[in-house]
């Protein structure tokens, strides 16, 4: 063989390896955004079941006639579970947001009157918003190394081209 056959040769060889190597890295890349999907679900879950024991806090607030502001009153509002996967990131802040205002308020009011602060329900939905805040918190560290890992993957220099390829777009933290 000729030195050009040669080297033909080995270039084809290494074009070959180089494609098969793209072709994993755009399944491992597909991989990871479904795991980002399912790890954000999770949250949705979550922030759907905060929101839903915010609303039972809100009834017993009404059931024992304690005075609170209109609107952090969630036993007068619909259920959400649906609207969660059709917002945004930065109205999922919004959200977040506000039912940590909303629980913050709930407990000072709840915590006032002496009667509602020792009712068993209260005392058992209280620890069982702590417990979905904490399960919240660790799905959110969860889903920002997910996304940490997924961005770095989407900028690999050499494959980079396949990720545009793939429509991958960078995702954001979420804080």
């Amino acid at each position: 063989m000729e030195p050009l056959d040669i080297t033909l040769l080995v270039v084809s060889i290494v074009l070959v390896i180089y494609f098969l190597i793209a072709l994993f890295y755009g399944f491992q890349m597909r991989k990871l955004y479904r795991q980002l999907l399912k790890r954000k679900d999770a949250i949705d879950v979550l922030t759907a079941q905060k929101y839903d024991l915010l609303r039972m806090i809100g009834k017993l607030f009404v059931r024992h006639k304690i005075d609170v502001p209109q609107e952090f009153i969630l036993s007068k509002r619909p259920r959400f579970e649906d609207t969660l996967q059709n917002i945004k990131d930065t109205e999922r802040t919004i959200v977040k947001s506000f039912l940590v205002q909303t629980a913050q308020a709930l407990f000072y009011y709840g915590e006032q009157n002496e009667q509602l602060s020792v009712n068993p329900e209260y005392v058992s939905l209280k620890k069982s918003l702590a417990e979905v805040d904490e399960h919240f918190r660790q799905q959110v560290a969860i889903y920002n190394a997910a996304v940490t890992n997924y961005n770095f993957w989407g900028k690999l220099f050499a494959y980079r081209w396949v990720s545009r390829l793939m429509k991958h777009k960078e995702k954001e933290l979420i804080s």
